[in-house]
């Protein structure tokens, strides 16, 4: 075994012992895996999320630090490749967006926002599934907000022009639009046709 295997065993370990989903705690562990090897990690806030998806699913607070403390930890050490764990890590998606109380916030809504603005609808379609899902934030304000930064962004790209979107980015936003249950959706649907 390596010196770096072994390492990565005894951090392992000193996690496993304290089994406390504390934030301070999680942050602590995670804080020193990502500082050991950034790709393990992942692999341990994969673990976590899905080992304790149930617990995320009932516990706000443990949603608040499997998903928002973690990825602000992750995001502000290698932002890309924190995106692209979002994109590849199913309950790690989940954790951000579908559990923790902050979906709606921060560099959860950030990441949102910059995956619509640069046309990346597959990705932003996995995290619009589990935020329409999270019981812990408000959907259609949410959303709207969103949509308004989206707006801003598209007009920073072109201001000579007129708001455009593409056609595979509005189908995509008028589907999850449809699923918002206030007010707001009539006016981000007429927004969005707009846009076409």
């Amino acid at each position: 075994m390596t010196p770096k295997q072994l390492k990565f065993l005894s951090l392992f370990e000193a996690m496993s012992k304290a089994d406390n989903l504390a934030e301070a705690n999680v942050k602590k562990h995670l804080t020193s895996f990502i500082n050991h090897d950034y790709a393990l990690a992942l692999d341990v806030w994969d673990y976590l999320a899905s080992t304790r998806e149930q617990t995320l699913a009932s516990d706000k607070e443990a949603a608040q630090t499997i998903g928002a403390a973690a990825l602000d930890l992750f995001y502000k050490k290698a932002a890309q490749k924190t995106v692209k764990a979002i994109s590849d890590l199913p309950a790690v998606r989940r954790a951000v967006y579908q559990y923790s109380p902050s979906a709606g916030t921060g560099t959860a809504f950030n990441i949102l926002v910059d995956l619509l603005s640069s046309n990346k609808t597959d990705a932003a379609d996995d995290i619009l599934k589990c935020l329409v899902k999270n019981e812990r934030i408000k959907y259609g304000p949410t959303l709207k907000t969103a949509l308004e930064r989206l707006f801003i962004e598209i007009l920073k790209k072109n201001p000579s022009k007129k708001l455009e979107m593409p056609r595979k980015l509005s189908q995509l936003l008028l589907a999850y639009v449809a699923k918002i249950k206030t007010d707001e959706r009539a006016m981000l649907e007429q927004r969005i046709r707009e846009t076409l």
